[in-house]
């Protein structure tokens, strides 16, 4: 199956002259190694004079034949030209996190090695500079990065040289604050009070939902100027906390994700909201698209109990059941037929939407969300978190217009095919405590950052199903696994390295979760009955640093225990607070 696929896929690309992003990296290789391509190298000889590598951590092996190929004559002696060719490489070993995109951070290393050689072999100076020198995070924040990952085992695949590199902070002078949450722990699945209750409905009680609230409710105490939390300036002067100096890192997309910025809002804290929104999964998106078909046609009947459920109508699961079943026509029908007040009400909204389905998209949904508040419908039902998709959705509704010509029918059938993930610009969020995945935050930095889900596995969660192995001639080949009851040894071997690879990873990114913050970390997290996963972030910190911390109260509940290590800034008693 598999094969039949990738044959028919390279297939269409072939017919259309398109190439992907793989095929650009493979078909640039092939053609830098093929012996024929001589004049390639000539002509490449000829104009290249530097070659610059960023993020060289996340170069894949494919990435790196092509570099070794182009800079094959940079140390190969006097040439014909008098100018010295260089290359110039950076890159963290630390910080690779790519490895889905064929990341390989112990090819860093090597290709190190193997330029130092080369250069060696044609008589050319070759320096490799270490850079320990932090200009982001304070000196007790870095102290903290060094103490964990120097703790047995825990630099393991995070570098891959001899000894860990310990950091030096450009501002040694600024206070800096690492602490330690105590876990919160849920009780195991609990039986479900009500059968008509969602399945998937989460007990106020869940540990997942308990850490949200507390999240929200330090960053809202950090915020009130009463309190006089601070944090630097870059030239070291003290001012009030802001909501755009508080990240906090998940580490997916997820209920938990969304749980964070729901009880920020609720807390009254300004919130960026999501930094990547899937609308089409939104079911205030899925709602919107349901009316806009239903006013272009009412006989759908599906479409229309949905329209009908909403909150744009608010009718309810009774309602349906009086008129839907055992109905002659269609649900429509039924619905005008029906002598109960809120149906009446529902056919006259669902008539004014049908007569202005010939507006354009952006004027006939403005008007649904403002005049007919649908909005304030939308975030009554579903929470101030609504707000994000239906701005969204309507920002599409107004660029669809400079599209084409306005038209619902062609603005529901483009948002039908359309990828409707969209990402934002979490730099430019304004002043707003901003709710980041890990993995988006790389290259980002908050003067607070907040890691309150650290308690997930370092690996062997999801195994791959297929995983390669050397075949009898030591090409690579793609081994299905059955189970591992039914596992060769050559599978056991390869599902070994594929976990050891992920648990590396893991460690990679908690260093670079860690390593966003200046001034403060709040480390937290919240598990099961069963505990933290193995390998969890939560227990490397609480084995390689709660021994060197000072004990506090919780400022959630004095029972609970806290471990601080460091101290964060105060604005003066006689300063003023935030505005």
């Amino acid at each position: 199956l598999t094969g039949a696929v990738t044959t028919r896929y390279a297939r269409l690309k072939q017919a259309r002259g398109l190439l992907d992003f793989d095929d650009l990296v493979e078909r640039t290789r092939i053609l830098m190694e093929r012996c024929e391509s001589a004049w390639v190298h000539c002509k490449l000889d000829a104009g290249v004079d530097h070659i610059l590598v960023d993020e060289a951590q996340d170069t894949s092996a494919d990435q790196w034949a092509i570099l070794e190929a182009l800079t094959s004559e940079f140390f190969a002696g006097e040439g014909a030209r008098a100018a010295g060719r260089t290359l110039f490489v950076v890159g963290d070993e630390k910080q690779s996190i790519y490895s889905f995109q064929g990341a390989e951070p112990r090819a860093f290393a090597q290709q190190a090695r193997l330029f130092a050689s080369r250069a060696k072999d044609g008589a050319r100076p070759f320096d490799q500079v270490p850079l320990d020198l932090s200009f982001r995070t304070a000196r007790g924040v870095l102290e903290s990065v060094d103490a964990l990952f120097l703790h047995a085992g825990h630099a393991d695949g995070v570098v891959y040289s001899d000894s860990w590199l310990r950091h030096q902070a450009l501002k040694a002078d600024l206070p800096g604050l690492v602490e330690l949450w105590p876990p919160v722990v849920g009780a195991g699945a609990a039986a479900p009070e009500d059968w008509r209750m969602p399945l998937d409905r989460k007990d106020e009680g869940a540990p997942e939902l308990v850490m949200a609230r507390r999240v929200a409710a330090h960053v809202t105490a950090l915020l009130d100027p009463a309190a006089r939390h601070a944090v630097h300036e870059r030239d070291g002067s003290l001012r009030p906390v802001r909501a755009g100096d508080v990240l906090v890192l998940v580490r997916k997309r997820g209920p938990f994700f969304d749980a964070v910025i729901r009880a920020l809002k609720d807390a009254g804290a300004p919130v960026a909201g999501a930094d990547r929104l899937r609308l089409s999964d939104h079911i205030a998106v899925q709602d919107l698209v349901a009316a806009g078909r239903v006013a272009l046609l009412a006989d759908d009947d599906l479409t229309l109990a949905c329209v009908l459920k909403s909150p744009l109508v608010g009718l309810s699961d009774e309602h349906l059941m009086k008129i839907a079943p055992r109905r002659k026509g269609s649900l429509m029908q039924a619905l005008r037929a029906s002598d109960d007040p809120d149906c009446a009400q529902a056919v006259a909204r669902i008539e004014g939407w049908r007569r202005r389905a010939g507006d354009a998209p952006f004027r006939f949904y403005a008007r649904l969300l403002g005049p007919e508040e649908g909005r304030r419908k939308f975030l009554s039902r579903l929470g101030p978190e609504a707000a994000d998709a239906v701005d969204e959705f309507l920002k599409l509704a107004l660029e669809a217009e400079t599209l084409e010509a306005p038209s619902l029918v062609s603005f529901l059938h483009r948002m039908d095919g359309a990828d409707l993930s969209i990402k934002r610009d979490m730099e430019a969020a304004g002043e707003a405590v901003r709710v980041m995945t890990v993995h988006a935050s790389k290259g980002l930095e908050a003067k607070i950052v907040y890691l309150p889900d650290t308690c997930s596995a370092a690996s062997g969660r999801h195994d791959a199903g297929v995983l390669e192995i050397a075949g009898d001639d030591g090409a690579p080949l793609l081994a299905w696994r059955k189970g591992a009851q039914n596992d060769p040894p050559a599978l056991e071997a390869a599902l070994a390295d594929a976990r050891r690879s992920e648990a590396e990873e893991h460690r990679r990114l908690f260093y670079v979760a860690m390593t966003r913050a200046e001034e403060r970390l709040y480390i937290g997290g919240f598990h099961g009955a069963r505990g933290p996963g193995e390998g969890a972030w939560l227990t490397m910190a609480q084995a390689a640093l709660a021994d060197g911390m000072d004990e506090a109260p919780a400022p959630w509940d004095a029972g609970d225990v806290i471990r601080r290590r460091g101290e964060a800034a105060r604005l003066p008693e006689d300063a003023p607070g935030a505005p």
